[in-house]
């Protein structure tokens, strides 16, 4: 039998490869949006498509970014894991003296 710790630990491994995927995917729609903006600038109507992909696609990256931050600190802040599985901080710089 599985505990409750290795099934919630699954999850957390599942959403480590999702997550980074969905910022891919919006950036990926951004920078078409982008393409579609600069290479039909003489149709406004395709221009103002790419402009609202370009939209769609921040806003897509800032809510996914935000809500793994949000769930970062809650897991920092409630269960007391200071270390991220999804974000970790590079290490200190060491100097010789």
């Amino acid at each position: 039998m599985t505990d409750v710790k290795s099934i919630l630990n699954n999850i957390r491994g599942i959403f480590s490869i999702i997550v980074p995927l969905c910022v891919g995917l919006a950036l990926i729609y951004f920078i078409y949006g982008l393409a579609e903006y600069i290479l039909v600038s003489g149709e406004a109507s395709k221009k103002e498509e790419g402009r609202m992909r370009m939209v769609w696609g921040t806003i897509a990256m800032f809510v996914i970014i935000s809500v793994w931050g949000l769930v970062n600190l809650l897991q920092a802040t409630v269960w007391g894991n200071t270390q991220s599985s999804s974000l970790n901080a590079p290490p200190a710089p060491q100097f010789n003296k």
